[in-house]
């Protein structure tokens, strides 16, 4: 029996999320969405998914998350909440702050909380890999807009959840929310990850294998890992080196790294969750050089695993791991921190027989249960105090 079931006086609730992904469970936040509406749904309670039901328009990122997002994902509520009345309406991600402006009003006894799988306003700003004239421009109106969205979300949503502490910290001292607003949620492990098989033990004087997991983008500071890569290789010609990402990345990949490490490198595309668990298994450390995640669901399920981690101090990593004890970790974007941990760990392949096990004995209590039990907890506090303001106070 799950020790988090909510207790059998525990009301059921009825909860609707709203989304603007495509129901796809091995992508990150849509694959959050449907764990914890079966979590709920498992801990009792009626959960609507409400997704993306037609592509978006071809007009540009900027234009869609500004203006069309926000206008579908009122479009999708307003729809569903026709039908039927809800305690709770989950809004994922802050673009869709109309919701909380336009139906708040309109549905008293209900709570309106908006979602974040990364909080906009927390991320770092990168230099364009592409120089333009208008670029300046495009980013500075971006900007706006992000500041706008988030603002009213935080302003207008009667509680915020959030995925790590930095974002939650952010939200308390500069949108000035009370902390009993905002939720700080650790998000689940699938129960084939916790309970299926550790990475076997790396045997000694083998070479280090090093993993890649993710999108090649600037969040994820891949153009750090790489130049550590390279010079790591002038050191040690023996560790190897496989890369998940888009296949669109694959032969830029392979012609900078390639020349360096020839047959020691290995590119692949996606693959579902449990062969990339499998993958894990065949590794010893996962690289994780991001300078900012929402969470860290790869990470988290390195650690799951039994897989060591050399990555940085952010998202899951940040909140639930140690430099040294479950990981090792270095401040985002040092360089030189994030190579020395390279070098140690190339140098000692052993090293993640222990880091490994410390960081999956960390997270074994990380189980949907316990996510979900965290949740309608929240969800239960903030309607006491909106519809019980004297009782909950």
């Amino acid at each position: 029996m799950d020790a988090h079931a909510p207790p059998a006086h525990r009301k059921q609730m009825k909860i609707l999320h709203v989304s603007n992904y495509y129901p796809e469970r091995n992508t990150g936040a849509a694959g959050t969405i449907m764990a914890l509406g079966e979590a709920m749904r498992t801990a009792g309670n009626s959960v609507n998914l409400s997704w993306r039901n037609r592509p978006l328009s071809r007009w540009g990122h900027n234009f869609s998350r500004f203006f069309e997002i926000p206008a579908r994902q009122l479009e999708q509520a307003q729809a569903e909440l026709a039908k039927e009345q809800y305690d709770a309406v989950i809004v994922h991600q802050p673009h869709g702050w109309q919701i909380f402006q336009k139906l708040a009003p309109r549905h008293p006894s209900c709570v309106f909380i908006n979602f974040s799988h990364g909080w906009e306003m927390c991320v770092p700003k990168f230099k364009p890999e592409t120089r333009s004239l208008v670029r300046p421009l495009k980013d500075a109106v971006a900007t706006h807009y992000i500041r706008r969205h988030c603002d009213r979300a935080a302003r207008l949503a009667d509680g915020m959840v959030v995925l790590n502490r930095l974002d939650a910290d952010y939200l308390i001292q500069r949108h000035r929310l009370q902390a009993e607003k905002v939720c700080l949620l650790t998000l689940g492990l699938d129960p084939w990850l916790l309970n299926g098989p550790g990475r076997p033990a790396a045997v000694a004087g083998q070479p280090a294998r090093f993993l890649y997991i993710g999108n090649y983008v600037a969040q994820k500071n891949c153009a750090m890992m790489e130049s550590a890569l390279v010079e790591l290789a002038r050191e040690n010609s023996t560790f190897t080196f496989t890369c998940v990402t888009h296949d669109d990345k694959h032969a830029g990949l392979k012609a900078r790294l390639g020349p360096i490490l020839g047959e020691r490198l290995t590119v692949l595309g996606w693959s579902p969750r449990e062969q990339l668990a499998e993958l894990m298994r065949r590794h010893d450390y996962l690289l994780f050089p991001s300078a900012y995640e929402g969470f860290g669901k790869v990470a988290h399920e390195a650690m799951a695993s039994g897989l060591a981690v050399v990555g940085t101090r952010c998202g899951v990593l940040a909140d639930h791991a140690t430099d040294g004890v479950e990981a090792l970790l270095s401040l985002p974007g040092d360089r030189a921190k994030f190579l020395a941990h390279l070098r140690r760990a190339a140098a000692n392949p052993g090293l993640a027989n222990t880091l490994g096990a410390q960081a999956r004995e960390k997270v074994k209590g990380d189980t949907w249960g316990a996510t979900a039990h965290t949740f309608y907890g929240f969800i239960e506090r903030l309607r006491a105090t909106k519809l019980f303001p004297k009782t909950a106070s």
